[in-house]
């Protein structure tokens, strides 16, 4: 059987660190509706491809975003250094 970490149905808890979240071995299993090992398995297991599909253009996009706005950035303070 398939495990748990790769399913649809999964979401996985992250605890904090010191610059970034860390993933935790355990999540939240939608389906079932407990808490569950990463590695455990079950037979309502489904893929979850559309979902990591949404997440890329949604990433996408926010970088696409994020970049416009350091462009803009960079031109402003590039004509307060001219004009200074």
């Amino acid at each position: 059987m398939r495990e748990c970490w790769g399913c649809g149905n999964y979401q996985a808890y992250y605890t904090k660190g010191y610059c970034k979240f860390d993933r935790c071995d355990y999540g939240n299993c939608t389906k079932q509706q407990k808490i569950v090992e990463k590695h455990e398995s079950c037979e309502q297991w489904r893929s979850n491809a559309i979902r990591r599909s949404i997440r890329k253009g949604i990433c996408l996009k926010v970088l696409d975003n994020a970049l416009s706005d350091i462009s803009e950035m960079r031109q402003i303070l590039s004509e307060e250094k001219k004009e200074n």
